[in-house]
Order: C-alpha cells, then structure tokens, then sequence
C-alpha cells in the first residue's frame, strides 16, 4: 500500500534524525522526490548517497529546517520541477542503482582477494 501510495503524493520527506532509505528505494518505480535532510548520523545520509549513485545533480537536500521545509513546498507546487525530478529518478535509478552491476564486480574481486590471500 504505501508503495502505491507514494505513486499519488507530490513529494516525500525523509523523517528528520531518522532517515528512510529503504522507503525511499521502494518509491523509484514512481519517481516521487524526497526531500531529505542529512546530518552527521548514517540513518539521514542514506537518500543523499541514494541521490548521488543515482547522479542527481539538483536533488533536493536540505541544510536546515527552513530549507526542509521550503524544498518540501516547492516541489509540491512546482509540477515542472517535481516532473523532472520524477523522471530524473525513475531513468537514473534505473541506470545507476537496479542495473549497475559494478557492485557484483567489486564483491567479485573482494571474495577473490580474499581467497588469493590464504
């Protein structure tokens, strides 16, 4: 359900001091923007690495509460912003995340060294 729901909202927002990596990765199909708001914690960094695997060059991340909130009511009235950030998403995430197989590569090499060094 929430996936599908997702599909229906204008915008996304990474709970602050939380995070929502796993929820953020289940809405590529939809392409919806999640404003985040990272710090120095792993837990609210996740949808800003998401973003830069994905080569999103103007995601919308935010450095303070102003900005969170800002972002969040742009992207939810600015239909051309928020379309092309949509597909942005959905092509890169695509390009980038699902199918980048340099990951199974680097595990590959990883697992051989290991094996090599016993």
């Amino acid at each position: 359900d929430f996936i599908n729901i997702s599909g229906f909202s204008k915008v996304l927002l990474d709970p602050i001091f939380f995070g929502a990596g796993n929820s953020f990765i289940e809405t590529f199909q939809h392409g919806t923007p999640m404003v985040t708001w990272p710090n120095n914690f792993l837990r609210t960094r996740l949808a800003l690495g998401l973003y830069k695997q994905m080569a999103i060059l103007d995601a919308p991340v935010a450095d303070s509460v102003d900005s969170y909130v800002n972002l969040s009511v742009e992207l939810a009235n600015n239909d051309k912003k928020n379309l092309n950030l949509r597909r942005q998403i959905i092509e890169n995430s695509n390009k980038y995340f699902f199918n980048n197989h340099e990951v199974i590569r680097e595990y590959e090499d990883f697992f051989i060294n290991c094996v090599d060094k016993k």
